[in-house]
């Protein structure tokens, strides 16, 4: 997914041909099954860049947070949103 997703950006899980959950930690498997479908698509509230990982915020899930590798964009957005998101000065 772009990890300079901007608020209403939207995401599903990414999952194999058989449906799982395949990217991320043990944790991050574990979140994303106890919290969200397969196939089902989520509107970003938000995410935070790190030199590391990006947390990714959804909308109807407060204060929990994601992580971006076991999501794929749905909706596209420009070079130009990217920049207007709050970290992106730190990484470019």
């Amino acid at each position: 997914m772009n990890i300079y997703a901007l608020k209403g950006h939207i995401v599903k899980v990414t999952v194999d041909a058989e449906g799982k959950v395949v990217n991320g930690e043990s944790n991050d498997k574990k979140l994303i099954e106890e919290h969200l479908e397969v196939g089902k698509e989520y509107i970003v509230d938000h995410t935070r860049v790190h030199s590391w990982s990006t947390e990714v915020y959804l909308r109807g899930f407060p204060g929990i947070s994601f992580n971006s590798v076991n999501f794929e964009s749905v909706s596209e957005q420009t070079n130009g949103q990217d920049a207007c998101h709050d970290d992106y000065e730190k990484y470019n």
